[in-house]
């Protein structure tokens, strides 16, 4: 009786101390505001004869209306005259634009609620993203890894750990190749004749993707967004961390 007992109340507390790592999705409310550090790297690019880059900005992200599935941010790159660029996400941190004439999310961080084990996917196609490519799909899985200490300029933070990995795929536009093939007839002379054909390719990439999620600041505190040819090379890596935030209560 005694060891059933104590069985039931190991059960309860596993139980208890799961519900406690389930993260809700957070009371954004207008004035909320974020300060982030944005730096971008990018590697040079022998086929569009690039070199590689390197830049930091810093800007501030303030919420200026919330409805139950979008948040309209304002975001301003500090030390610019430029005025702040408005811009409406999912209530979920989301990113969508359209893509073929529809509304489709292409970035999806956060998918409340987040709980340890928790994974979700995103795939979308996008037809003529440039005159290069005649369609490309995107494919990435998301993954909540678990807790981990993290420390950007704003402190050190208790943090709910999220990775992506996945990839891109990319149906180039046909593209004209030349076919030679010669001849030698009875007398000597070399006839040479050309045909003209579509040649047409595929090229693929990978993604990474990861952020860090702090309940009491609403929002990741830090987040690192990569891409990669289809070599395997670093194309760009993307990294915000937080410098600063005031959220209400």
């Amino acid at each position: 009786m005694c060891k059933f007992i104590l069985a039931f109340f190991c059960i309860l507390f596993a139980s208890s101390a799961t519900m406690a790592e389930t993260i809700e999705k957070p009371d954004v409310k207008a004035g909320d505001t974020w300060s982030y550090q944005y730096i971008v790297e990018k590697s040079a690019n022998q086929a569009r004869n690039t070199p590689a880059q390197w830049f930091e900005r810093h800007y501030e992200v303030s919420v200026m209306r919330v409805s139950k599935e979008n948040i309209l941010l304002s975001r301003k790159e500090r030390k610019s005259n430029q005025g702040p660029m408005e811009a409406l996400i999912g209530s979920d941190f989301s990113r969508f634009r359209s893509i073929n004439g529809e509304e489709k999310i292409v970035s999806q961080p956060l998918n409340f609620p987040l709980a340890p084990g928790k994974s979700w996917k995103l795939e979308y196609k996008e037809d003529r993203p440039s005159n290069a490519v005649k369609s490309q799909v995107t494919t990435l899985k998301y993954d909540v890894v678990g807790w981990e200490e993290v420390v950007v300029p704003a402190g050190k933070f208790k943090a709910v750990k999220i990775e992506a990995s996945g990839n891109w795929k990319s149906e180039l536009a046909p593209s004209q190749g030349m076919r030679s093939s010669a001849e030698t007839t009875q007398d000597g002379a070399t006839i040479i004749m050309q045909a003209q054909k579509n040649v047409q390719r595929t090229t693929v990439g990978r993604l990474y993707r990861v952020y860090w999620y702090v309940p009491e600041t609403k929002i990741y505190v830090k987040s690192i967004e990569e891409s990669y040819f289809s070599s395997g090379m670093l194309n760009e890596r993307r990294t915000e961390e937080l410098e600063s935030y005031k959220v209400s209560q």
